[in-house]
């Protein structure tokens, strides 16, 4: 974008913002600041052939990729962890 089309815009001000976002983006992406997070869940599980024997594993419940920068990865990823932190996981009968 050229000086003369940010000033028609917006007289430069918004587009100064969006010019300085992209490149923060394009550091973070270019420094590796690039981060992905996983949630998984406990489960109990039972042996078909032996009822009496009892395991307990991960099981992965969401994931996301992309996140540019550390703050942004980690809000993102609090948020999904206490979305499934805070579900009833009492088995029904």
């Amino acid at each position: 974008m050229t000086g003369e089309e940010a000033a028609a815009i917006d007289g430069g001000l918004l587009t100064e913002a969006y010019i300085q976002a992209e490149m923060d983006e394009y550091e973070a992406w270019a420094t590796g600041d690039v981060w992905s997070y996983i949630v998984e869940e406990r489960v109990g599980s039972r042996r078909d052939d032996d009822p009496d024997e009892a395991m307990q594993t991960w099981e992965h419940v969401d994931t996301c990729s992309g996140h540019y920068q550390t703050p942004y990865a980690q809000a993102q990823a609090r948020e999904a962890l206490a979305f499934y932190a805070s579900r009833d996981t009492t088995p029904t009968a």
